[in-house]
C-alpha cells in the first residue's frame, strides 16, 4: 500500500459494507454478535464482488485456488502427453 492509500483508508469500511448489505445502522452493526458479524462480513464481501463480471471472476478464481480435489482429466491428458513423447 502506498503512503497516499494509507492516507485514505477507510476505518470503517468493513463496517459500511455490511450496514448497507444488511440495512443495519453502523450502531446496529457494532452490537452485532460477533459470529453474526463476521457472517454478514463474509456475505457482505462476497455481494459486492458478485456486482461485476470481474468481480464474479475473481470469485471463480478464488474458488478454483480452494479446491483440493484432483483434475482427473488433466492428469489423464498429461499422462498421454507423457507416453507420446
Amino acid at each position: 500500500m502506498e503512503d497516499w492509500e494509507r492516507a485514505y483508508n477507510l476505518n470503517t469500511a468493513i463496517i459500511k459494507r455490511i450496514s448497507e448489505y444488511a440495512r443495519l445502522s453502523f450502531k446496529d452493526v457494532i452490537q452485532l454478535p460477533y459470529s453474526y458479524f463476521l457472517l454478514l462480513n463474509r456475505e457482505s464481501w462476497i455481494d459486492s464482488y458478485n456486482s461485476s463480471v470481474e468481480g464474479r471472476k475473481i470469485l471463480k478464481e478464488l474458488w478454483t485456488l480452494q479446491q483440493t480435489g484432483a483434475d482427473l482429466e488433466a492428469v489423464h491428458a498429461f499422462q498421454k502427453r507423457k507416453e507420446g513423447a
